[in-house]
C-alpha cells in the first residue's frame, strides 16, 4: 500500500503546485488605496486598479443585462458623509459594442482610478467598505470579485 502512495507522490505535488499557480494568476486586478486631504474636513478616497494585460474592468455606468459594473459599498458611519458619488478618472474609458454581451459598454484597460470625496462630520480615523468588479477579456469573464477596503484618514 505504501509503495503505491509513493509512486503517486510526484503527481500529487504537481497537482498542488499547479492549483496554487492558477489561483495566484487568477487575480485579474490589483487594487491600491490612497487618501488625499482636500480641506480641513474633506478627503478624496482614491481607488487605483492595476488591470492585468489583456483584461478590462467595467465602468460603474453600464446598462442592465450585461456584465457586473464596478461598484462601491461604504460601511455606514455617522462620522463622515459621502459627497456626491464615486467619480471615474485617469484613463479614458473605452466605449464600444461588446459582442459577448451584445451591447454597448464602457470599460478600462491597463488601469483605472475611482474617487469618492467624503466630508468628516465627527471623530473618525478610517472609512471602510467593499468594492465589486468583474474582469473580462474578449472571450470570457472571471467571476465577479469583491475586495474589502479601509482608508486610514491622516490627522
Amino acid at each position: 500500500m505504501q509503495k503505491k502512495f509513493f509512486r503517486y507522490l510526484p503527481l500529487i505535488f504537481l497537482l498542488v503546485y499547479a492549483s496554487t499557480t492558477v489561483a495566484q494568476s487568477a487575480k485579474p486586478v490589483i487594487w491600491t488605496f490612497q487618501v488625499t486631504k482636500v480641506s480641513d474636513k474633506e478627503y478624496d478616497l482614491v481607488f487605483l486598479a492595476g488591470i492585468k494585460k489583456g483584461l478590462h474592468i467595467y465602468s460603474q455606468h453600464i446598462g442592465e443585462g450585461g456584465p457586473i459594473p464596478t461598484s462601491f459599498m461604504f460601511n455606514k458611519d455617522g462620522n463622515y458623509a459621502l459627497e456626491d458619488s464615486v467619480t471615474e478618472n485617469f484613463n479614458t474609458p473605452i466605449k464600444l459594442h461588446d459582442k459577448m454581451f451584445d451591447m454597448d459598454l464602457i470599460f478600462y484597460e491597463d488601469s483605472a482610478m475611482f474617487i469618492q470625496r467624503i466630508k468628516v462630520t465627527g471623530k473618525t480615523s478610517s472609512v471602510s467598505g467593499t468594492l465589486e468588479y468583474m474582469a473580462c477579456d474578449s472571450k470570457k469573464c472571471f467571476p465577479p470579485q469583491k475586495v474589502d477596503f479601509t482608508f486610514k484618514l491622516p490627522d
